[in-house]
């Protein structure tokens, strides 16, 4: 059988030290280098895609940094 591309609400909370709060997963996450983690907008739930937990497992993507947003643009005043 094919894992879920995701893991699964219990495999998120054994990373997490055992949160269970959402907004706490997901702190611990970004801070143990797991950027792409992220909250459904649905649900609440936090996402992790398996192939980066694996990726940051091995060692191969803690350093990546999020992707920086673009800066907001300067208006003029009228």
């Amino acid at each position: 059988m094919t894992p879920s591309p995701t893991l699964s609400a219990e495999e998120v909370r054994s990373l997490c030290g055992g949160y269970v709060q959402p907004s706490k997963q997901l702190k611990m996450l970004h801070e143990l280098g797991y950027w792409r983690a992220w909250r459904s907008r649905l649900t609440g739930k936090v996402i992790l895609e398996r192939a980066h937990a694996e990726a940051v497992g091995r060692g191969q993507d803690a350093k990546m940094q999020a992707p920086a947003l673009r800066p907001a643009p300067k208006l003029r005043a009228a």
